[in-house]
């Protein structure tokens, strides 16, 4: 999570093959589960997200969540 006032922001989702399905550049939008307008397949997907704050201090983080319906 990016605390403060962050410079730059990039949300990135990918599914298991590596596809981009969510991208998001503001720290207040998420991810609803969608892709292309249509509901992605319940499974594991992995994030990417790095911020850069005023300071120019950068923190990134990466791991995995599961998508459930």
């Amino acid at each position: 999570h990016i605390y403060g006032n962050p410079e730059s922001y990039r949300l990135t989702i990918y599914n298991r093959w590596g596809q981009v399905v969510f991208t998001a550049d503001d720290p207040n939008k998420y991810w609803d589960g969608n892709f292309g307008g249509r509901s992605c397949v319940p499974g594991v997907y992995f994030y990417k997200v790095q911020g850069k704050c005023l300071t120019g201090h950068v923190e990134e983080a990466k791991g995995e969540i599961s998508l459930l319906r």
